[in-house]
């Protein structure tokens, strides 16, 4: 098992040979469905010392399959920077350093630690093509929910496609209001919650997953209010 010291230098030599890819990571910012991302390194380091004592009580040993896994993140990398797709490089630098953690700490380390682990990947944008099918879908679905919910208030509601027609006014339901804003961020934090609750395992997945639904169905009476409002004001 390394040093704290030489694990130190070595994921500092992780992030100096990923940098590329890392650095357009960061710019979150410009992207926001992700403008949450820049709370995730810091949450995870959190998690990361919360199961510090908890990892010392695993008696963790190293593993050379951690050897073989940073092998493959690096082939990543070099694909990567070869067909200049920054999100295989980032991809693989989350997949270098379970690597490198699975060689430090082992299996009984990793049964720790996996939720840090894991939680990286929040941090990851979606490739461009699935979050373009993703977003489309999930128009369709909030269109639809909208409507519905326009209904139940009572209002007469014609829908066609993304566009809610209100008679006089119509609604597109666009790109941006497509709910991954609200997808995105309330999955991280439902990722977060489930780690943290002290509770059944049946629990903890539970409300990992219905953050999405949440989402979804917020997003829609969130569409459903605006078209209240359009129709009266």
């Amino acid at each position: 098992i390394l040093e704290p010291g030489l694990f130190i230098l070595a994921f500092a030599i992780l992030l100096l040979t990923f940098r590329d890819g890392l650095v357009n990571m960061l710019t979150w910012w410009e992207v926001p469905e992700y403008s949450h991302g820049y709370l995730i390194p810091i949450i995870s380091l959190y998690l990361l010392s919360v199961r510090l004592v908890t990892l010392e009580q695993a008696n963790p040993a190293p593993s050379l399959l951690g050897v073989g896994i940073v092998v493959i993140g690096l082939a990543g990398f070099l694909l990567g920077e070869l067909s200049a797709l920054f999100i295989i490089v980032q991809y693989s630098f989350v997949l270098t350093l379970w690597g490198l953690v699975l060689t430090q700490v082992g299996w009984r380390g990793i049964k720790v630690l996996w939720p840090v682990l894991v939680f990286l990947l929040f941090m990851v944008p979606l490739p461009a093509f699935f979050q373009f099918n993703l977003s489309s879908d999930l128009q369709l679905i909030s269109s639809e929910l909208g409507s519905g919910m326009l209904r139940l208030m009572g209002l007469p509601v014609f829908l066609e496609g993304n566009v809610i027609d209100l008679g006089v006014y119509k609604l597109q339901v666009v790109e941006a209001c497509a709910g991954l804003r609200y997808l995105f961020p309330l999955m991280s934090f439902g990722m977060l919650c489930a780690v943290v609750l002290r509770g059944p395992a049946w629990q903890r997945i539970l409300l990992f997953l219905s953050s999405a639904p949440i989402a979804i169905i917020m997003n829609s009476f969130r569409i459903a209010v605006t078209g209240v409002l359009v129709n009266r004001y």
